[in-house]
């Protein structure tokens, strides 16, 4: 009987990997709900409408669905560890890219763009590293896990946009309403409801 050497090829490191996938998928996920998160206020900045947000977020998923394909096949060639650092390195540049190049609607979805292929290669290179360090019995938690990740992101773009309110003072420390306060001061553009919604609430 011939035993074969452990190496880092075939030694199965479960909680290493589950790790890994979890923080690749919250990296690469990030840009699309960050945007979303802080649409409030870079609306104005970039002349887009609640219209645009949804037609940058559209895009952002139809060309993270169509990078798909061509990223399995680059984390089979190439193998998940070195994909999963290529995705959040792409990430990274498609968060900078917003900050310092979205000038306009079309170059924010440019921008995005880049991260959605980030999004395809991470996505695939975390599943594909699970598939193949986690015994299957515990392959269901560790899917679940690392999906779970994607509402985190959510979690972290509100915690951003929290933290904006809070040092701009757009959130009323005496109410606790978000940029639509009357007596807060606040002068961020947020869509006040309309007559009928305000008699409707407060009754006959």
């Amino acid at each position: 009987m011939t035993l074969t050497p452990a190496t880092s090829a075939n030694v199965r490191r479960p909680l290493r990997a589950a790790t890994g996938a979890l923080t690749t998928t919250i990296a690469v996920s990030i840009p699309v709900f960050l945007v979303g998160g802080l649409a409030v206020q870079i609306s104005d900045e970039l002349g887009f409408s609640p219209a645009g947000l949804g037609l940058a977020v559209s895009a952002y998923f139809g060309a993270s669905a169509l990078a798909s394909v061509p990223a399995g096949a680059l984390v089979e060639r190439y193998g998940s560890t070195l994909i999963s650092r290529a995705a959040i390195g792409l990430s990274a540049a498609s968060l900078l890219g917003v900050a310092a190049g979205a000038r306009s609607l079309w170059s924010l979805v440019a921008i995005l763009a880049l991260g959605a292929a980030a999004n395809a290669l991470g996505q695939l290179a975390s599943n594909s590293s699970l598939a193949v360090h986690v015994p299957p019995r515990r392959q269901g938690l560790s899917f679940g896990v690392k999906q779970a990740a994607i509402p985190v992101c959510t979690l972290l773009a509100g915690v951003a946009l929290g933290w904006y309110l809070r040092r701009t003072n757009d959130w009323c420390a005496h109410c606790g309403d978000q940029l639509s306060c009357e007596g807060c001061g606040s002068k961020a553009a947020w869509p006040k409801p309309r007559e009928a919604e305000l008699s409707l609430r407060s009754g006959p």
